[in-house]
């Protein structure tokens, strides 16, 4: 899918945006901003979609760098890689994610 953005944002901040248009991943990145080192069973009965779909979303947001996973004693944790960023693009360009894509 091909997204087009203004010439004055930044790429990083681009790719970040164009992951933010899904509202699950949103829903899942405003839960671990909230809930540091949360745990996959977690954010799954937080968003109430089935595991394989948070899966995916998870997959998503780690490759694009927003999420990163911790190996905890004996369970995986989840944590936003840098919430400053993160919560800055959530403010800053809120308007854009409720927008249609085309």
């Amino acid at each position: 899918m091909t997204r087009y953005f203004t010439v004055n944002i930044p790429k990083e901040d681009s790719d970040i945006i164009s992951c933010f248009r899904s509202k699950v991943i949103r829903n899942i990145v405003s839960f671990v901003i909230n809930n540091d080192l949360c745990t996959f069973n977690e954010i799954v009965d937080h968003i109430g979609k089935a595991p394989s779909t948070i899966s995916w979303h998870i997959k998503k947001l780690r490759g694009a760098g927003i999420l990163r996973m911790i190996h905890g004693n004996d369970r995986l944790l989840y944590s936003i890689t840098d919430k400053t960023i993160v919560n800055r693009i959530l403010i800053e360009y809120q308007e854009t994610f409720c927008r249609p894509s085309y």
